[in-house]
């Protein structure tokens, strides 16, 4: 009996090596550790400020029901006779005086790089390995539908959607969720909103407009009055 087992085991060894050599080595794949996506959302900026990015910019953003919530047969007329054929070119010239001409881009857009990449150093520094950061905006790119693409294509099954955002408000976070609820397979299984203490935000803003910089106030000017 001890022979029988011997012998079988050795057949089944012969067989195991066979079997590691035709696969290379590996006979069992370990399944990826399942990771989390996190998507770090803000309102977005136009892809440049010349005329055409920046109608396109303005014409997806005007064009948000939660941003003007007049009728549709009402203000289409405005927007596309009276406010994009001239709107883009005033503000492109408020967004060529912050580019950022290093990278070609605006401020919005390498902060928001940075962001993400900060808080993914944090949490690899935590060993938290397993979660991804990426980032993306409502309006212009990237879209928040391309950065969940992005984020599921790194192998992430969960999605966490972070608006950036100090408060609620129907113009920011709900635009977001409305565009969610049209995105079938989304897969964002919870939501982050952001907590900002309000006496912390009024200090930074203060501290802000006092630093006697031109820049500044046409960062605010830019920001503030699409």
């Amino acid at each position: 009996m001890v022979s029988l087992t011997r012998r079988t085991m050795g057949v089944l060894a012969e067989r195991a090596k066979l079997l590691l050599e035709q696969s290379g080595g590996q006979l069992i794949k370990a399944s990826p550790k399942p990771k989390i996506g996190v998507l770090l959302t803000n309102t977005g900026t136009p892809s440049g400020y010349s005329y055409w990015p920046m109608r396109r910019y303005l014409s997806q953003f005007l064009r948000d029901r939660r941003i003007i919530e007049a009728p549709a047969l009402i203000w289409y007329p405005i927007l596309y006779f009276f406010i994009l054929p001239f709107r883009p070119f005033k503000k492109g010239k408020c967004y060529k005086a912050i580019w950022n001409t290093e990278k070609d881009e605006s401020p919005l857009r390498t902060i928001s790089r940075n962001q993400a990449k900060l808080l993914q150093d944090v949490l690899s520094a935590q060993g938290q390995s397993d979660v991804v950061v990426s980032w993306a905006f409502r309006y212009g790119e990237p879209s928040i539908e391309e950065g969940i693409a992005e984020l599921q294509k790194a192998g992430c099954d969960r999605l966490v959607l972070f608006p950036l955002y100090p408060q609620y408000s129907a113009t920011t976070t709900a635009s977001m969720w409305m565009l969610l609820s049209t995105l079938s397979s989304s897969s964002v299984t919870r939501w982050l909103f952001a907590r900002f203490q309000p006496t912390t935000v009024i200090q930074s803003l203060s501290k802000l407009l006092q630093r006697p910089s031109k820049t500044v106030f046409k960062n605010l000017e830019t920001l503030t009055s699409l």
